[in-house]
């Protein structure tokens, strides 16, 4: 019961994280306007418990590193076109 509630409580935290990152680049207009913050929240947390799942298992490490490519390339997606794109500098090193 509480590491259910420790699990829950870090989700719950980082969605909010990831919530209020995501609401603050459409203020800025760093990206579209109609993103769903919500929706792509719920998705960034389910990818992060995944890869942390899979760092946990003995998968092989292109796995992790085509999840990771991948939600790179899908936030790349999010921003505005006028937007210079700097994820490259991330996807680089993993």
């Amino acid at each position: 019961p509480e590491a259910a509630r420790v699990i829950e409580e870090f989700i719950h935290y980082l969605r909010a994280l990831f919530y209020k990152n995501l609401r603050w680049q459409q203020k800025e207009k760093m990206i579209d306007p109609d993103v769903n913050a919500e929706m792509v929240s719920d998705f960034l947390v389910g990818n992060v418990v995944g890869l942390m799942t899979l760092l946990r298992s003995s998968s092989d490490p292109r796995m992790v590193q085509h999840q990771v490519q991948a939600i790179i390339l899908y936030i790349s997606s999010l921003r505005r076109v006028h937007q210079p794109n700097n994820l490259h500098l991330i996807s680089e090193k993993v």
